[in-house]
């Protein structure tokens, strides 16, 4: 039997096309492997982002709660004391520099106690029926409204919530330690926190001007999806 022997020109065809199968084959296993590796990186920086964003909140919120847990501490314990010795009110304020002003009221807004380290701000308002920030606390909610200024120059927000015996009890509570705080907090590369409470009022930022600006981001979409 006869050699098959292939034209030249075919034979350079069939070649080329297997050349071109393998090329693609090479072209198509490099495109997987570097899809995978690109994956692999990207879900990789999204956990350890995610991991970073957790982070901080948790850096925020243990902040946030040691001084909720000291007021309420107050509360709970050192109400009968501080009305029987006023002075311990004070000392609470020394101890716990973060604390401006505490002051404790009755349903119908009429004043407890007060201790302030400079000038009692909370205890002089003629509108404390009237204030946000008692009638969510008399309703059973804890708030902290938008920073304000007092008249030595120095930022707070006023943190409010019920009482344990059916009051109020309320602080100022300066802004310098939660602003160092948060400012102190980055991951990635241009990754930061700020802090909104339930109203979407922005009380602690980076850009400190943002805070004093008033900014609210209550009708923003991203606002809504963490509701």
């Amino acid at each position: 039997m006869p050699n098959l022997r292939f034209p030249q020109s075919l034979r350079t065809r069939i070649m080329a096309f297997t050349g071109i199968i393998f090329l693609l084959l090479g072209v198509l296993i490099v495109l997987s492997i570097i899809l995978f590796v690109v994956t692999n990186e990207r879900d990789s920086w999204h956990a350890r982002q995610s991991e970073a964003a957790q982070t901080a909140a948790n850096v925020v919120a243990d902040y946030l709660r040691t001084n909720e847990n000291l007021l309420s501490w107050l509360d709970k314990y050192g109400f009968d004391e501080a009305k029987a010795n006023p002075e311990i009110l004070q000392a609470f304020l020394q101890d716990n520099p973060d604390f401006m002003e505490v002051i404790f009221l009755d349903k119908a807004g009429n004043l407890l106690l007060d201790a302030a380290k400079d000038e009692s701000i909370l205890a002089n308002q003629f509108t404390i029926l009237q204030s946000e920030w008692f009638r969510v606390a008399l309703s059973g909610e804890k708030i902290y409204t938008r920073v304000q200024t007092s008249p030595q120059g120095e930022s707070y927000l006023i943190f409010a919530m019920p009482s344990a015996h059916g009051r109020v009890v309320a602080a100022q509570i300066q802004m310098d330690a939660l602003w160092q705080t948060v400012a102190g907090i980055r991951f990635g590369n241009s990754g930061s926190v700020y802090i909104v409470n339930a109203q979407g009022q922005v009380i602690a930022h980076p850009d400190r001007q943002i805070v004093l600006s008033n900014k609210n981001i209550r009708d923003t979409q991203q606002f809504q999806k963490i509701l």
